[in-house]
């Protein structure tokens, strides 16, 4: 495993509690080395921004190929290798 107990975190920016942004906070603030990707509705640059200021390392738009789905998260998980 990388940097804790999940090789990815793979997070869409709304949910139920809380939105991705804030999941992303709360795990940078114990684990900064775990890549977070995120794969979201949010086409808006602004949406894209704020996943990565605070900490994803990726931003995927639905809809999506699966295989660029697949592509990133390999490529992130190698980086961070």
């Amino acid at each position: 495993m990388i940097g804790g107990w999940f090789d990815l975190f793979l997070v869409d920016n709304w949910m139920p509690e809380l939105t991705g942004v804030e999941l992303t906070q709360h795990i940078r603030a114990f684990n900064k080395i775990t890549p977070i990707f995120f794969y979201s509705g949010g086409a808006d640059e602004q949406d894209r921004q704020a996943a990565l200021n605070a900490g994803a390392q990726g931003y995927l738009t639905k809809p999506a190929a699966i295989d660029d789905l697949i592509a990133e998260a390999e490529r992130l998980r190698k980086h961070s290798m």
